[in-house]
This record gives structure tokens, C-alpha cells and sequence, in this order.
């Protein structure tokens, strides 16, 4: 069985995924209290720690080994929980010194006690988390454990490319992005983002990369979770949507089901699971500079740290893969410009001009800097695959439940309308929150529009604010608040005095004087409302939306322009956009508790307690996830054996069980020297990962550096008799071995449309057979002795 087989690769997937988060883990707690987030973004920085290696190690003529480079990322682990541990004992205030203060919950939330800090989390809280994850984790890799043999390869077009470079990189001990994969390209050194072919590699042997490649989805799989889960705890205060979100990060159809199984991009998939983390990071990194500029721009310089740790991680994702970048710019830029508009009022109003000045350069650079990066050749380039547009009746079925071309199975449809409602759910509750409490702001404090004068205090209500962690978004309430009554001598501004009579005109007050009123009224309305909830969520899931519907609608003027980042590929933004998604359907599914719990409370003997809130979220949970068979499980399944099931392939389907076989038996049957040649899209690339033979082509495209050589192999190999050229080249190059199979079809062509030379083969005379698996053949070489 399947399962039985995955058993023994376990411990290979728990290392792979320990050692991606632990050497920047560590280094992301002396900055961060969250262990979500620092598991969520060490990935990142592990990833560019390897990348930034591998290039160093080239340079200075080291070979890059598993023995060259687990020994560094041991040492920067320990290093880091050195800084952290001693971080914590110098300081018992860490916590809050890292930026997580004693915020209180909203006054009717009912998962958690207003008085009580809701990022302090007791044991069995953390614990709940964590296991969620492992839940998410089952039900994403779930259709691999049971369908797919870790010994088979995944057929499709790049993943051939891919594990042949983790294969070549073994070869060389190679693995700079400059050059790491010239095997692959005949020589040729080219760029190429191969951080996910470096880090696989690490973990690799020639023998056994296509098992460590399996093993490596399952990993990026338990990643994704984690990245979904820290995405969400940072956008929302409710313990319930963060408990929720990895479940939902694994059971998204996009990431991980399709990116990681029937499509089947590793490096475009690590791109993306690294994004949530660095966008994690991000976010509080930006709360803390906009509530640390208070008092001028001084106060950022604290912050640089964690900012080197933020760009270091967005070198390992953009080396990971540069789609990666595009899609941070797209989820960040509506948060971005909403705080920056807020903060340059704010600064103006305080009298921090640099400040103001500052900001609003930030906001220009992050707006117009990936305009003017879409504008380059090199993004440009990456649009001229022909990938043509579907249909109207496509995009709009499509861009706001996004799913990948699996059958139509009823779990498919079902998963998609609960994902929907949920969705539609969570979208209503975050903006009547914003209004709400907006609302409930303005009736306890008057109207303050950047005041010239404090009104006196209105009566406080008892209301509520929706959950979210938007901190700098609390600054918005200014518009609308004003003081706290205390006793003057003991707040930063008279103006925070309890009193009748409207205080004097804020003109006459000093920047230091704003500065004070300004934080002061802040934290109280924190204190007493929580931040404001996270409604620029919904404009990055409508921005990925669009650029959904244009990846699927026909072609118009500037969809290339604008999708050639993502390669005019809608399966590609649709799993960023399944990262926005996630946390619109927590935020839906934690409405959905509190309904259902709120009408079991009627329904019971008002004297007695209120039912248990995880054991309603458990009992709900589970019973969506049962409706939606498993989160379609039925269509997984379905794409994992389209790919990887080799007697029932699908399109990009090449090699049948007993042709794989006859790979294996390659290195019993063919000498260690030979060199084979034949159609790389009918299988003879799989002799180099699977049967451990040098071929001639190591990828379906045909791009060697030798182009004359290759032109008169696809083109007129089967003229070997005849053409003397033939026979130069087979010669020239060392050309032992041919793989033969049957023409076919491959998606939309016939093989022998892309490489005749390989078909109509007289085998008659001059080859010697070796080898028989299916319809393929294997021969040696003997027209040109």
C-alpha cells in the first residue's frame, strides 16, 4: 500500500520541514513573541540563507554538499536561539518590548475576557493551534498518501526540468542561481530562480531524488499551513479564526492541491508558501514604524532589525521564485496605501513634517516600484508564452471561487459553495465591524476631525468592536475621538483631563504636546475597542480577483502587460489567492459559531452557562468538512493519479508503469559511461533521475548550448543510415544508447510533431536491443562504429 511506503519517508519530511524553519525560527523570535509567525517566516530566511550560500560557495570554489552547508545553517540556528535565550533573560519585559503591549479584547467578544491580553496565550490554546496545523496538514497531503507511490515521478512538463536539476546539482555540487542548472541547458549558463532545487538537494541522492522530490511536496504542504495560519493571526484578534485557518489553508484547491499535485510547479509553489511569512512580517513590522514614528523618525531606527530579516526573506522568496514578489506587491499595496494616507494626516497634524515627507516617499516607491519592475524586458519576456485567454463565461465562473481544472466531482462543487458562503459570510461581518466600530468610537468620543478644539465627553455605550489586529489602523479613529478622563497630573497632555469646559485650542500646543494627545487617545480607544477590523483584506482578494478574471477572459489590450509576471497563467494567482482567502473564510466560519452558539443559549436554561465555544467550533467544523467531502477530496484524488498514476495518466502523461521499470533496470543494464538520446517527451529524461544515465536532452525543451548538434538529432536522427552528419554527431558527442517509443499524443500535439527525428527509426540493422519496458525500447548504438 501507498501509505506504507510514505511511512518510511516521514522522518525525511518532518527533517525537511524542521530544518527550513529552524535557522531563521530563532532569529525571528528576538524580534517577534508569535512562534507562528517566526515558524511561519524562518522558511523564507532558511531559503535565502542557501541561496545567498550557494552563490558565495561557487565563488570561493566550494563545492556545494550537504557537508558544505548543514553544518552553517546548524551554526546560525544555534546563534539564533543563543540571541533569543539571552534576549529574554536580559529583559523580562521581552514581550512587550517586541511590540505585543497588553491589548485588550473588544468588549463582547465572547472567546476571551476584555481584561485579558488576547496575545498571551496559555499553553492549551498554543497547543490547539499547533495541532490544527497538523490537522491542515492531513487533509492537504492526504490524496498523495493515498494515491501515489513516493518511488513514481509526477509527469508533467517542468516537473521532468525540476528533478533533473536537483539531480545535476548533485552532479556538480552547483547550486548558484547563476549557473547551477547549465546541465540542463547543454552547458549554457543561464539564470534561474533554483532555490527549490538547492535546498531538495540537501536532502537528496542520485538515487533517490525522486522519492526526496515527493517528500519535498509534503513538506512545502506542512509550510503552507503554517503560512496560512501566521497570515491570519496577524489580520485578526479571534482565536477561532486563527484556530480555523490552517484547516482551511489545507483544504484550498489551488495551494496546495493543485500547485503541488496536478500541476505541480515547485519552485513557483515555494514562492508562494514563503509569501505568507514574509507578509506576516511585513505587517507588524509596519505597525511598529508607524506607532514608533509618533515622535518623529527617530524611533524606526529600533525597528531595523526585524526589516533586515524582512528583506533577507524576500531574497529567498524571490529566489524561490520573482512571481513570488509581484504577488507580495499586490496582496500589500492596499494595506500600504491606507496606513500611509493615515499616517501622513497624522504626522502633518502633529507637526512631523520629515515624518509626513518620509511616508509619503514610502508610499510612491511601493506603488510605483513594481509598476516600473512590470515595465522591464526580462518581466516582460515571461509573457510571451502563448497562453491564450478562455472565455467570459470562464472568468466570471472563476475569478471569486477560484479552481483548478479538476473534474467535476460533487465534492468539487460542494467545496466550492461552502467556501463561497463562508466567504460571503466573513466579507459582510469585517466591514459591518469597520462600521461598527467606527460608530461606537464616534458616540463615546465626539467628532475630533484633526481637532482645533476637544469637545467634552459624550456617554460611553457598551458596545462591541469586530475582531482584527490592525494596529496602525487605529490611528484612523482620530478622526473621531477624544480624551480619556483622568487625573491631569498623571496623563501627557492637559488635554486629557476630566473637565466640563472645552479645553483651549490645540494650535497653541506644542509638536511634543500633540504628539502625547495623540498617543494617549489612541490607546485608549485600543484599550477600550481593540483595533479597527481588517477590511483592506477584502481589496486584495478583489485585486487577485481581477487579475483572475483576466488570466481567463480573451485577450485584450494590456493583459499581457499586466499578467506577464505571472505567465498568463490564472493557476498561478489563484494560489496567492487562495492566502487572502483564507482568513475571509475563518472570519465566516467564526460568525457561524457564534450563531449557532448564541441560539443554543436561547434555546438552554438561561441560568446555565454558555455552551462551550470549541466544542460548538469543533462539532461545526467538522461536520463542513465532512459535507465537503474532506475538501473535495474526491476531485484531489483525482488530479493525483492524472499526474502521477502511470497506467492512467492524463495529458501530460509520458511514461507507463513497466517503461519506468525499464528506467530502474538502467543501471543493470546499461554501462556507466553510456550516453542516450532520444525523444525527451516520450521519457528519455527519466534516464537520468530514474535510471542514472547521462542523457542527451535533460529536459522537454530543446534549448542545449550545441544547437547545430541538436537540430540534427530531433530533426534527422532517423536518417542515421543515410546522412553522415548523423553519424558525426553521435560520434562527436559520445552518443552510446536510443530510446524508442510510439508516437502519441502530448496535451494538445503529436511527439513526433516536436522531435520527427526520433520516430520512423529503421532499428533493423545497426542497433542492438537492450532493453523492453511497454511500447518503449531501449538500443545500443552500432550504425556509427
Amino acid at each position: 500500500m501507498n501509505w506504507v511506503a510514505w511511512l518510511g519517508l516521514m522522518p525525511l519530511v518532518i527533517a525537511m520541514v524542521v530544518i527550513a524553519i529552524l535557522p531563521g525560527y530563532f532569529w525571528v523570535r528576538t524580534q517577534i513573541r508569535s512562534s507562528v509567525v517566526a515558524a511561519a517566516a524562518g522558511p523564507a530566511l532558511t531559503v535565502g540563507t542557501v541561496s545567498i550560500l550557494s552563490m558565495i560557495w561557487h565563488a570561493l570554489g566550494v563545492p556545494y554538499t550537504r557537508a558544505t552547508v548543514m553544518p552553517v545553517l546548524a551554526l546560525l540556528t544555534c546563534a539564533g536561539a543563543a540571541v533569543y535565550v539571552l534576549r529574554r533573560r536580559a529583559n523580562p519585559e521581552h514581550g512587550e518590548l517586541l511590540g505585543d503591549s497588553l491589548v485588550a479584547r473588544p468588549p463582547l467578544r465572547a472567546d476571551a475576557p476584555a481584561s485579558h491580553a488576547y496575545r498571551i496565550l496559555s499553553r492549551r490554546a498554543r497547543g490547539a493551534i499547533w495541532f490544527m496545523v497538523f490537522v491542515g496538514w492531513v487533509l492537504a497531503a492526504l490524496p498523495m498518501l493515498i494515491a501515489v507511490n513516493p518511488r513514481d515521478p509526477v509527469q508533467q512538463w517542468d516537473s521532468v526540468f525540476h528533478v533533473n536539476g536537483v539531480w545535476s546539482i548533485l552532479e556538480t555540487s552547483r547550486a548558484d542561481p547563476f549557473g547551477g542548472l547549465a546541465p540542463l541547458y547543454g552547458g549554457r549558463e543561464v539564470f534561474y530562480p533554483n532555490a527549490w532545487h538547492a535546498f531538495t538537494a540537501l536532502f537528496a541522492t542520485p538515487e533517490t531524488v525522486i522519492q526526496t522530490s515527493n517528500a519535498a511536496s509534503l513538506a512545502l504542504m506542512a509550510l503552507w499551513a503554517i503560512g496560512g495560519t501566521a497570515f491570519t493571526a496577524v489580520v485578526t484578534t479571534s482565536r477561532v479564526a486563527v484556530v480555523v485557518a490552517p484547516v482551511a489553508a489545507g483544504c484550498m484547491l489551488s495551494m496546495p492541491a493543485d500547485a503541488l499535485t496536478m500541476y505541480n510547479q515547485w519552485p513557483n509553489a515555494l514562492g508562494v508558501i514563503l509569501l505568507p511569512g514574509i507578509a506576516a512580517m511585513s505587517l507588524v513590522w509596519g505597525r511598529r514604524l508607524a506607532r514608533s514614528t509618533d515622535r518623529g523618525l527617530a524611533g524606526a531606527f529600533a525597528h531595523l532589525p526585524l526589516g533586515g530579516l524582512i528583506a533577507l526573506g524576500f531574497v529567498g522568496m524571490v529566489l524561490a521564485h520573482p512571481t513570488a514578489a509581484f504577488s507580495l506587491a499586490v496582496l500589500l499595496i492596499p494595506p500600504i496605501i491606507a496606513s500611509m494616507f493615515i499616517l501622513v494626516r497624522r504626522s502633518a497634524w502633529i507637526g512631523h513634517y520629515g515624518v509626513a515627507a518620509a511616508t509619503g516617499v514610502v508610499c510612491v516607491v511601493a506603488v510605483c516600484a513594481p509598476l516600473w519592475m512590470l515595465g522591464m524586458d526580462r518581466v516582460q519576456a515571461m509573457g510571451d508564452y502563448p497562453r491564450r485567454g478562455i472565455s467570459y463565461e470562464q472568468a466570471f465562473s472563476t475569478f471569486l471561487t477560484p479552481y483548478p481544472p479538476f473534474t467535476r466531482t460533487i465534492g468539487l462543487i460542494l467545496t466550492i459553495t461552502i467556501t463561497a458562503v463562508l466567504m460571503l459570510i466573513g466579507i459582510i461581518a469585517l466591514i459591518r465591524g469597520a462600521f461598527v466600530w467606527s460608530r461606537v468610537v464616534k458616540n463615546d468620543i465626539p467628532t475630533w476631525p484633526w481637532p482645533s478644539v476637544v469637545q467634552p465627553e459624550a456617554a460611553v455605550p457598551s458596545g462591541a468592536a469586530a475582531p482584527s489586529d490592525e494596529a496602525a489602523q487605529t490611528d484612523a479613529a482620530l478622526h473621531c475621538q477624544t480624551a480619556d478622563s483622568h487625573d491631569a497630573a498623571e496623563q501627557p497632555s492637559a488635554m486629557l483631563q476630566d473637565s466640563t469646559e472645552p479645553p483651549s485650542s490645540t494650535a497653541s500646543m506644542t509638536v511634543s504636546e500633540r504628539a502625547d494627545l495623540w498617543i494617549a487617545t489612541r490607546q485608549r480607544v485600543r484599550e477600550s475597542y481593540g483595533p479597527r477590523p481588517t477590511t483592506w483584506l477584502i481589496v486584495s482578494f478583489l485585486l487577485f480577483a481581477a487579475l483572475t478574471f483576466m488570466a481567463y477572459a480573451p485577450d485584450f489590450p494590456g493583459r499581457t502587460y499586466l499578467l506577464a509576471p505571472w505567465y498568463m497563467d490564472a493557476r498561478r494567482i489563484m494560489g496567492v489567492q487562495n492566502l487572502t482567502m483564507i482568513p475571509l473564510i475563518a472570519f465566516g466560519f467564526e460568525q457561524l459559531v457564534n450563531w449557532v452558539r448564541s441560539h443554543r443559549v436561547r434555546a438552554a436554561d438561561e441560568h446555565h452557562a454558555q455552551s462551550s465555544l470549541w466544542r460548538v467550533g469543533a462539532l461545526l467544523g467538522v461536520w463542513i468538512v465532512a459535507m465537503s467531502l474532506g475538501g473535495a477530496m474526491d476531485a484531489r484524488l483525482w488530479a493525483v493519479r492524472y499526474v502521477y498514476d502511470a497506467d492512467h495518466l492524463g495529458k501530460p502523461g509520458m511514461s507507463t508503469n513497466a517503461e519506468l521499470n525499464m528506467f530502474r533496470r538502467m543501471p543493470q543494464t546499461v554501462p556507466e559511461d553510456a550516453l542516450i538520446v532520444g525523444d525527451p517527451i516520450a521519457g528519455e529524461a527519466y534516464s537520468l533521475s530514474i535510471g542514472q544515465r547521462q542523457v542527451v536532452f535533460r529536459q522537454l525543451s530543446t534549448v542545449n548550448k550545441d544547437t547545430v548538434s541538436q537540430d540534427i538529432l530531433r530533426r534527422s536522427f532517423n536518417e542515421i543510415h543515410t546522412n553522415p552528419e548523423v553519424c558525426q554527431v553521435v560520434r562527436d558527442l559520445g552518443i552510446t544508447h536510443f530510446f524508442e517509443d510510439e508516437d502519441g499524443q502530448y496535451y494538445n500535439f503529436a511527439r513526433s510533431s516536436r522531435m520527427p527525428g526520433f520516430y520512423n527509426v529503421d532499428t533493423s540493422h545497426g542497433f542492438e536491443l537492450v532493453d523492453t519496458g511497454g511500447t518503449a525500447k531501449l538500443y545500443r548504438i552500432t550504425a556509427c562504429d
